[in-house]
């Protein structure tokens, strides 16, 4: 029998998904032997963002029950209380292992942090007389910088399509697929760190998990043709972890 999908509640594979991808990022940044290619957990964070976001933004336009307010409020509530938690404990760390030059740019990079901008401060410090990783301790914050970016401008572009027409929602999605995805190809080769710390570069990432979305609500499969799918995606995952490097 076909299984019935409906993208919404509780997605166990999901949080298997968000587990593999920090141990990932995790193992990564610890250096540890066979990981090199851990960083691609941040890209898996990214596609389930758009999966989850952008089904639940999706389903409730069409049922007329969306509301900008009550979805901004929740990111806020969901997100601002670990931001702050995390700079917090950091600066606390930044006084005894900073050195004083330093403690200006940790200071750029906490405020960006809290305003969900990390990711412009790091993109800008990038260059040949840019600090070592070593010396900015929340530069993993950049990701959520992007996230919370993605959160604040899909909403309206959803409702903006739906309201134009709802059909050319997933031709919309498409092309900003493949003009996100073209943009970030062409830009790596000159200006990789935008490549790398940008939205419009990112995005399309996000939209990948929004054109999976559509696609498990559309495509009628078995459950163990589902199954199928689950663990070659997985697989496809854990050797994107061990056998990408920084070259890759």
């Amino acid at each position: 029998m076909p299984e019935t999908r409906e993208v919404s509640g509780y997605f166990p594979d999901i949080d298997g998904l968000r587990a593999l991808a920090v141990v990932a990022v995790l193992l990564f940044h610890l250096e540890v032997p066979g990981f090199a290619g851990g960083y691609v957990g941040v890209d898996i964070f990214f596609v389930i963002s758009g999966f989850l976001i952008s089904s639940i933004i999706r389903r409730r336009v069409q049922s007329h029950d969306f509301r900008f307010s009550e979805f901004y409020a929740r990111r806020i509530s969901r997100l601002l209380p670990a931001v702050l938690a995390t700079v917090t404990a950091t600066a606390v760390a930044a006084v005894f292992v900073l050195a004083p030059e330093q403690i200006a740019g940790f200071a750029r990079s906490a405020t960006a942090s809290i305003l969900s901008a990390a990711n412009f401060v790091f993109y800008f410090e990038s260059g040949y007389w840019d600090t070592s990783s070593d010396f900015k301790p929340l530069l993993h914050l950049w990701s959520l910088g992007v996230e919370e970016q993605f959160y604040l401008l899909w909403p309206v572009t959803i409702v903006i399509i739906h309201k134009l027409s709802e059909r050319a929602y997933k031709p919309a999605l498409l092309l900003i697929f493949i003009l996100s995805l073209g943009a970030c190809i062409a830009v790596t080769r000159s200006d990789e760190a935008a490549a790398f710390y940008l939205l419009p570069f990112r995005i399309w990432q996000f939209i990948l998990g929004a054109l999976a979305a559509e696609a498990w609500l559309a495509l009628q499969f078995t459950k163990p043709t589902c199954t199928f799918l689950r663990t070659t995606g997985l697989i496809l995952c854990c050797v994107s972890v061990v056998v990408f490097s920084d070259t890759t």
